[in-house]
């Protein structure tokens, strides 16, 4: 398997993760407590990383999505979009393509 797809793979994980997190008003690490399965590091590594910086992200979300503020966008919207912010402020090594 190559490295883009165990990392789309990783992301789709790291949004399920926020999602289900988000629906449940936990933290990720609250959500991942309760898995018979352990997510691969890279999902864990995202997620905790929107978690952990979601105000931070939420204000760069607010600021470029003009009239439409963080809180009345769809759920899983939302998850993808901080997921985004996360991975082009701190993730170096994805390709612009990505």
């Amino acid at each position: 398997m190559s490295l883009s797809s165990t990392r789309r793979e990783a992301r789709e994980r790291a949004v399920e993760l926020l999602y289900e997190a988000d629906s449940k008003s936990a933290h990720p690490e609250d959500v991942v407590a309760g898995l018979p399965i352990r997510p691969d590091a890279y999902a864990l590594e995202l997620a905790f990383g929107v978690a952990d910086h979601q105000t931070e992200i939420d204000h760069v979300l607010d600021r470029y999505a003009n009239r439409w503020p963080v809180k009345r966008m769809a759920a899983m919207d939302r998850m993808v979009l901080r997921l985004g912010v996360l991975e082009l402020a701190t993730q170096l090594d994805v390709p612009p393509g990505v």
